[in-house]
């Protein structure tokens, strides 16, 4: 009896010291996977360096004068806010109504903000002006927006010659989210057919203000110097596309994996648009085109509202943004998972196409990219995470007869704005 009784003894011990074992286990794995996961969702950010280096540069680029940049001054309607892409580039300031002064000569920078009430403040959070320990270790000097023209005109007394009078502005185009500068051109050209909608940009209103106030200011065209930073991408933003690439990626691999018949559209939306969110994604890079069946041939169908049938192939373009870079990836796959023979035959000869161009060819890791008017090919490979270069992704691709994989889509080469020339669209 006794040695039944120890025996039980021992197994009981030995069961407790089991389940305490798992429990501990349980308990890694949770911290280890909760921080890991809260490490890869966290949003993508840049140290206030990051924007004085961005500066400087620029300082060594021109021949005196100062630099003037406006803001974005309005709310986007129905999303979240987003600076004008410039202004952002050269401040990191994500608040509305403000006014960059850059001297080029000592390259001292001043930001100037709107007055503020408390119901604004309490609405939309404080600004600089009223909460001036966030702008600590920024290199920028805050002042009242309401000072702004009168140290403009002193600008000329104080300064000899050319400098008090030349004022670098952006007089080209500004590029949007979704638009690159010659594509802003175009759509602001198109809008002035209509004879109600010609009405003067923001933009040219700011610049002809400072012609009306100050006639005697020399402007210079900034445009081409900050294309020419842009392009040039840092180590950390060379890592923020590596991310939004990757990110993006698995959001289109996600798409697939949602694909069947009877589904909709939007329901690959969905899929995507939830793994860009959940690993930190501030928002999209632009509205999701999911085309199916007949809506594949629609460069830009945004509607995403077709029920998804057999025999069909799905065009996805979609991308997801990181601290103001955006990735832009197209991929087609059949519902089914497996091409048809003319299906098949279309993504070969398609494929063999992209190999024999420069935009198919292996490229080095340096970080490619311009401003405007890119040219986007997609990669002739299956959904994949990001490559060595930032502007690229890359993988093996399988066989065609595989199932949920991607092929190139057949409109491979079409522009869309960006600053990669190769396959995903990446912009600043």
């Amino acid at each position: 009896m006794t040695e039944l009784s120890d025996t039980s003894s021992k197994k009981v011990s030995l069961s407790v010291e089991i389940q305490r074992k798992l429990l501990y286990g349980a308990m890694f794995l949770t911290l280890f996977f909760g921080a890991f996961t809260t490490a890869t969702a966290q949003r993508a950010t840049y140290p206030p360096e990051e924007f004085t280096e961005r500066r400087a540069k620029l300082c060594e680029q021109l021949d005196g004068g100062a630099v003037l940049m406006f803001s974005e001054t309005m709310p986007r309607y129905g999303a979240r806010f987003r600076q004008d892409h410039d202004f952002f580039y050269l401040t990191g300031y994500e608040g509305r109504n403000a006014v960059l002064l850059l001297e080029v000569d000592d390259c001292e920078a001043r930001l100037y903000l709107p007055h503020q009430g408390d119901r604004e403040k309490f609405i939309d959070g404080p600004n600089w002006l009223y909460a001036p320990e966030q702008a600590e270790g920024t290199g920028f000097e805050v002042d009242h927006l309401a000072y702004l023209p009168e140290h403009l005109a002193r600008r000329r007394g104080r300064l000899p010659g050319e400098a008090g009078r030349t004022l670098w502005m952006r007089l080209g185009e500004r590029d949007e989210l979704d638009l690159a500068r010659s594509e802003k051109g175009l759509y602001l050209g198109r809008r002035e057919q209509n004879p109600w909608g010609g009405q003067p940009t923001e933009q040219a209103h700011q610049i002809a203000t400072i012609r009306g106030r100050y006639p005697y200011a020399k402007l210079r065209d900034l445009t081409p110097h900050l294309d020419r930073l842009r392009t040039i991408k840092t180590p950390r933003e060379i890592e923020v596309l590596r991310r939004a690439g990757k990110v993006s990626a698995d959001g289109i691999s996600a798409a697939i994996r949602a694909t069947r018949a009877g589904g909709w559209e939007y329901e690959l939306e969905a899929a995507a648009k939830h793994v860009f969110l959940k690993h930190g994604a501030e928002m999209e890079a632009y509205p999701a085109i999911v085309g199916s069946g007949p809506n594949g041939l629609i460069w830009h169908w945004v509607k995403n509202d077709r029920q998804l049938e057999n025999g069909d192939l799905v065009v996805m373009d979609y991308g997801a943004s990181f601290a103001y870079m955006t990735m832009d990836i197209t991929r087609t796959w059949p519902v089914t998972g497996k091409f048809d023979e003319v299906q098949e035959r279309a993504y070969r000869a398609v494929l063999e196409a992209q190999k024999a161009s420069p935009a198919g060819k292996p490229r080095p890791s340096a970080a490619r990219s311009t401003t405007a008017g890119a040219s986007k090919t997609s990669p002739p490979t299956a959904p994949a995470t990001s490559s060595a270069s930032p502007s690229t992704t890359s993988a093996t691709a399988p066989s065609p007869s595989s199932p949920a994989w991607s092929s190139p889509s057949s409109r491979s080469s079409r522009s869309r704005n960006g600053t990669s020339t190769s396959a995903s669209r990446t912009r600043c």
